[in-house]
């Protein structure tokens, strides 16, 4: 029984740990201890003479496997599952012990042990049951923390994503700002030139009408000048005829 016992652990380990991607050094002395269980088994059930060195096999590759469930870092995970199953363990040893022993005294005792193995299994049922609604929880836990996790990447991204439109927005209408600036400073001179250019054009206007006003007594001057040589001219005339 204690081969059955040894291969379901060995199997439980390799499939709960993951040791074939995530322990991939654990995975050969794992795999090598179901080989050594399974042929153990085989020579325990065909050579009934073998059973009392085989059984003391089981008990040293079981005790292995606690020592490092209880030692190892990697196998933290299923300690809880090793420490259901160890008090049976240590139950089937005392059991061949006391056969080893003393037979008579074991073969009083029997009744005992197996009262004793009835209470060990239900330890064992009960502490799996509570270790399976543990995972259950846990991995519903997981399954919030990762959902969690999942929102807070998609807000950070989000987030990201509208600081970076917030970003161009504000150069954009930091450029259009500077754009606006420049145009009213064209205006600004523009205005200033038309402003010069209006102020010469009164000038030119105002110019044009002093020189006007300048030019008509001149011409009136000429006409009178014109008008007494004409005059002056006829008079000389009438004079040198008498």
């Amino acid at each position: 029984m204690n081969f059955v016992w040894l291969i379901i652990l060995i199997v439980y380990l390799r499939k709960y740990l993951q040791t074939k991607t995530q322990l991939p050094q654990w995975e050969k002395v794992l795999l090598m201890g179901l080989f050594v269980s399974i042929a153990l088994l085989v020579i325990d059930v065909t050579i009934h003479q073998s059973r009392p060195i085989t059984v003391w096999f089981a008990h040293g590759m079981l005790f292995y496997l606690i020592y490092l469930s209880l030692t190892q870092q990697e196998f933290q995970p299923v300690k809880p599952i090793v420490n259901a199953i160890t008090p049976l363990v240590l139950l089937n040893f005392m059991e061949d012990v006391t056969k080893l022993i003393s037979t008579p005294f074991y073969n009083a005792w029997n009744n005992y042990f197996q009262v004793a193995k009835v209470f060990v299994f239900i330890w064992l049922v009960a502490m799996l049951i509570i270790n399976r609604r543990q995972r259950k929880a846990l991995q519903k836990e997981r399954l919030k923390v990762a959902e969690k996790e999942k929102e807070f990447q998609i807000s950070e991204t989000l987030k990201a994503a509208l600081e970076i439109q917030v970003t161009e927005r504000t150069a954009e209408l930091r450029g259009q700002k500077e754009e606006l600036l420049k145009t009213i400073d064209e205006l600004k001179s523009t205005q200033a030139l038309l402003i010069q250019s209006e102020k010469m054009a009164s000038l030119g206007e105002l110019t044009a009408g002093i020189a006007h006003e300048i030019q008509n007594p001149l011409n009136f001057v000429n006409n009178f000048s014109e008008v007494n040589e004409e005059l002056l001219s006829e008079m000389k005339d009438a004079i040198d005829k008498g």
